[in-house]
């Protein structure tokens, strides 16, 4: 059960986190959760920038393909995110837990795999495109479905589009073990997202003696969900 009081986490970052979860189904109590996340190490973490900066984003998008062509779209996204505004993977400070929070990977356009795709997710979704975070082994991809054309993406290298053994020899190389195509296009439920961001951090926190940080993140976990 979870405490009616946090110990360790931030008070505001417990509360605003136990309201988003109310909504985790939608992208938009994803976004509210993952910034809640945020809030319990940045202080001013802002969810009106976050969304303030999505919006742009997809404001941008939508001026270029004024007809609303889902392929012009897609293809837009990526040029504005990753070419425009060089979202990347952090690979020069991997390990620092800022790149787990969304504030953080917007204002540094860095971070790692699984807050960039939800960067990536919650554009698309503002114009229309529907996007899945797929939760792989090592790693955390993005997918969709443009027409008839099924694409795997990776935010992390830029953008880069995978077919599914492309996507499958990439993870193999990571996790240094076969893996079968069914870990692959896995879609994440947005409960199995928050938690892996919430794994991801404990990890860290566990591996740099921040035992105050990784309880905190215990106690926001004892709020999402169980599996029925």
């Amino acid at each position: 059960m979870p405490p009616e009081t946090p110990r360790y986490c931030n008070p505001t970052a417990f509360r605003d986190f136990q309201n988003a979860v109310a909504e985790i189904d939608n992208t938009d109590g994803l976004t509210r959760a993952a910034v809640a996340i945020s809030s319990h190490l940045i202080r001013d973490a802002s969810l009106e920038k976050v969304e303030a900066t999505l919006d742009d984003m997809a404001k941008t998008v939508l001026h270029r393909v004024p007809s609303g062509n889902p392929q012009g779209l897609i293809a837009n996204v990526h040029e504005l995110m990753f070419d425009d505004l060089g979202y990347r993977g952090n690979s020069d400070d991997y390990y620092n837990p800022r790149n787990s929070c969304l504030p953080s990977v917007i204002a540094s356009r860095r971070g790692i795999p699984i807050t960039l795709t939800l960067i990536y997710k919650a554009t698309c979704e503002r114009i229309g495109l529907k996007v899945e975070g797929l939760n792989c082994p090592g790693h955390f991809l993005a997918y969709t479905k443009v027409g008839q054309e099924e694409m795997i993406i990776d935010p992390f290298h830029g953008g880069m589009i995978l077919t599914v053994d492309e996507a499958q020899s990439y993870i193999e190389e990571v996790v240094r073990h076969p893996v079968v195509a069914s870990q692959i296009v896995r879609f994440a439920s947005h409960t199995e997202w928050i938690a892996r961001i919430l794994h991801n951090l404990q990890n860290l926190f566990s591996m740099q003696s921040k035992q105050n940080d990784l309880l905190a993140m215990q106690e926001i976990e004892t709020l999402l969900p169980r599996p029925n």
